[in-house]
């Protein structure tokens, strides 16, 4: 059974599924290595991902990080997350939404590890590692949009919005 391992006394989120559901799709989806390793795909170039499962409540993508691949500092549009870290390790910097400024906190993903992440979670995700990573990502609601922060001393700034892109139909079926 997979685990957070941080607090996840969110159990709902204001429009998704609780927590706990979101991690029995991830659980799902993680111990069924033949349905989700053959996708793995580490391209030098730019981060890769695919959307693994899709419905009206919930979505599961797999990214893939190579050396010095990452994300900037992002939130995931009002949708609660589960992360799993299938192979490797990355590096989350993150604070949240609301908080008062203050510098933002750092973590090691590890192999195995399992993150909840709230909707007024913001991140930056890294593969700061010269050792490939890859990681599942269970959203809901389903990721629509993403927006980027900048941090200084008076906290976060919004930059910009962007639609969350990804292929139309989810990769795989998981019963």
């Amino acid at each position: 059974m997979l685990r957070a391992t941080e607090d996840t006394t969110l159990t709902h989120t204001p429009r998704g599924l609780a927590t706990p559901v979101l991690l029995d799709v991830a659980q799902a989806i993680v111990h069924r290595t033949g349905l989700w390793k053959p996708l793995v795909r580490y391209e030098t170039d730019e981060r890769w991902f695919i959307r693994l499962y899709a419905t009206a409540d919930v979505e599961a993508w797999l990214i893939t990080w190579t050396e010095e691949q990452g994300i900037s500092l992002h939130d995931h549009g009002g949708s609660s997350a589960v992360a799993v870290v299938l192979e490797g390790q990355l590096t989350e910097v993150f604070a949240d939404l609301g908080e008062p400024p203050r510098p933002l906190r750092r973590r090691r993903w590890t192999t195995g590890s399992v993150h909840a992440l709230g909707p007024r979670h913001v991140h930056d995700v890294h593969n700061r590692r010269t050792a490939p990573a890859a990681s599942l990502h269970v959203y809901s609601p389903p990721l629509t949009t993403m927006k980027f922060y900048a941090h200084d001393e008076l906290g976060l700034t919004h930059l910009r919005s962007e639609p969350a892109r990804g292929p139309e139909r989810p990769a795989l079926e998981v019963a």
